[in-house]
C-alpha cells in the first residue's frame, strides 16, 4: 500500500533548528493532512501524518479546544476558524506583494527593469518595481511619479478611459498640440486596440519600454506592467517582439492571485 504520509525522509529533510517545536510542527501537519481529505477519522490522520495514534489523539483535543478542528461522530474536520488563519495575513497582502516575485522573475529572463504603476490623477505613480542588474544609479524608484503621456505605462492606462475622461486629461494636462498631440492620439487609439503599448526613447536616449494592462480576477484593470531597457541597441520591434509574450504572460500569471478587494499599497 502506498502512504500518503507527508513526512519527507530522514535523508531529505533539512536540518532542524536547535530550538524547533516539535509540537506545533505536528499541529500544523494535521491541518495540512486535511487539504487531501475534507475529513477524517483517527486513523486515516495518523496515516495521512506518519504520526502515532496516541500523538494524534492528544493534538486533535488540543485543536478542538482551541476550535480549529470539530468533530462528527468519529470524524474530524476542520472548522471554520482556521479561515482566519489565512485571512488575516490576506488582509495585508498588497497588489505590490503579489507582483514582486513575478517582476523579479521577469526581469531576471529579459535583463530589463520590470515596473507596476497605477493613474493617480494626470501622473502614473510607480507601486513596483524591480531594476535590471545594468541599471546602477536608477531615475525611477517605487513612489516615483511622472506624467502619464511621457510614459508607455501611462499611455497603457489613459487607453483605458472612457472618451469624456480622456478629453479632460488633454484639456488640463497642458499638453504639446499641433503634430505632436495628432501623434498621441494616434497612439492611445492603437494601444486600446491592440491592448499594449511600446515607446522608443520618450523620455530619455536609450530608453525602451513595453507595457501591457494588469487586471484582477473579474477582468478589471487596477494596473499597467512594463518592462524596459535602459541601453536600447536596437529597434523598438524588435524590443516589442522579444519582451511582449512574457510581458503578457506574467501580468496574466499576476491576475490570477489578484482579487477584487487586494488593496494597491
Amino acid at each position: 500500500m502506498i502512504s500518503h504520509s507527508t513526512r519527507l525522509p530522514e535523508e531529505r529533510k533539512p536540518p532542524r533548528p536547535v530550538d524547533a517545536v516539535q509540537s506545533l510542527e505536528r499541529g500544523l501537519a494535521i491541518i495540512r493532512a486535511f487539504g487531501e481529505s475534507p475529513s477524517m477519522n483517527l486513523a486515516q490522520i495518523s496515516e495521512r501524518t506518519a504520526l502515532s495514534r496516541s500523538a494524534v489523539r492528544r493534538l486533535l483535543m488540543t485543536l478542538v479546544d482551541l476550535g480549529y478542528v470539530q468533530t462528527a461522530g468519529k470524524r474530524y474536520q476542520l472548522a471554520p476558524s482556521v479561515l482566519w488563519l489565512g485571512y488575516t495575513h490576506k488582509q495585508h497582502v498588497t497588489v505590490r506583494d503579489i507582483c514582486r516575485p513575478h517582476l523579479q522573475t521577469l526581469a531576471r529572463h529579459l535583463g530589463t527593469s520590470s515596473s507596476i504603476a497605477v493613474l493617480e490623477g494626470a501622473d502614473v505613480r510607480y507601486i513596483c518595481r524591480v531594476m535590471a542588474a545594468s541599471e546602477f544609479a536608477p531615475t525611477v524608484t517605487e513612489g516615483t511619479r511622472l506624467p502619464a503621456h511621457q510614459t508607455s505605462l501611462g499611455r497603457v492606462l489613459l487607453a483605458q478611459l472612457e472618451t469624456d475622461m480622456f478629453e479632460e486629461y488633454v484639456r488640463a494636462g497642458s499638453l504639446p498640440g499641433g503634430l505632436w498631440l495628432a501623434n498621441f492620439r494616434q497612439d492611445i487609439e492603437l494601444t486600446r486596440s491592440r491592448g499594449w503599448n511600446a515607446v522608443d526613447q520618450l523620455m530619455e536616449v536609450g530608453i525602451q519600454a513595453v507595457s501591457v494592462p494588469l487586471r484582477n480576477r473579474d477582468g478589471n484593470i487596477v494596473a499597467a506592467l512594463s518592462t524596459a531597457t535602459n541601453n536600447a541597441a536596437g529597434p523598438i520591434q524588435a524590443f516589442v517582439r522579444d519582451s511582449l509574450p512574457h510581458v503578457e504572460e506574467t501580468a496574466r500569471r499576476i491576475g490570477v492571485e489578484l482579487t477584487p478587494d487586494t488593496p494597491v499599497g
